[in-house]
């Protein structure tokens, strides 16, 4: 998509959200991202644009992200929509969560390949879920959480501390699908919370 075209599409969805449009990275967040794996891949890397949404609970930026990688004698672009929460509610240990995919079941018959749920099978088969924290790490995914990152079995993950980082399938999130993109990962955040403190104000 044209850069000009995709700053039309995030500021009108500032707008809509009540939220605050940052053209680049004005607000200075590539600092906290960038021991992220996501932000470690690559060169060239930029912050198109910040969409910040101010939530009682802390702060969601939609980020629209790009960087390059090689690929063989040339170099590709790669562009992501990427939600960052911030919120002292979170807590996290350090954790990586991405889909499982066909290659990893081959190397799953030899090598353990992230955290075993006896209890939802489904979730292990699907996702692999890696922390050198696991106990923490499975009381914040069990329940509600699981069942959701089900639904979209597409979900990537980072998180420490009071940072939370979510995205989908690589490429920027089409306009008429942004919103409720945002609002999954927002949900998705909650849900987290609420396990942290076993809290169901949360979703109030």
């Amino acid at each position: 998509m044209d850069k000009n075209r995709r700053r039309t599409v995030m500021q009108s969805f500032a707008r809509k959200a009540n939220a605050h449009f940052s053209d680049g990275d004005e607000l200075g967040l590539y600092p906290l991202l960038e021991e992220m794996k996501l932000f470690r891949k690559g060169f060239r890397k930029r912050i198109l644009s910040i969409v910040t949404i101010e939530e009682e609970w802390g702060k969601c930026h939609v980020i629209d992200y790009t960087h390059r990688r090689a690929r063989g004698n040339h170099t590709v672009r790669k562009s992501r929509t990427v939600c960052f929460l911030n919120s002292k509610l979170l807590g996290m240990p350090e954790f990586q969560l991405r889909p499982r995919y066909l290659i990893d079941r081959i190397i799953g018959l030899v090598h353990k390949q992230g955290m075993l749920f006896p209890d939802h099978l489904k979730f292990s088969n699907k996702y692999i879920l890696k922390s050198e924290n696991e106990s923490m790490i499975r009381h914040y995914f069990r329940g509600e959480v699981l069942d959701a990152l089900l639904k979209n079995r597409h979900w990537h993950a980072e998180g420490v501390g009071y940072y939370l980082v979510l995205y989908g399938k690589e490429g920027l999130v089409p306009e008429r699908q942004l919103s409720g993109f945002v609002q999954s990962c927002m949900h998705l955040g909650l849900l987290l919370m609420k396990n942290r403190y076993d809290a169901n104000w949360l979703l109030k």
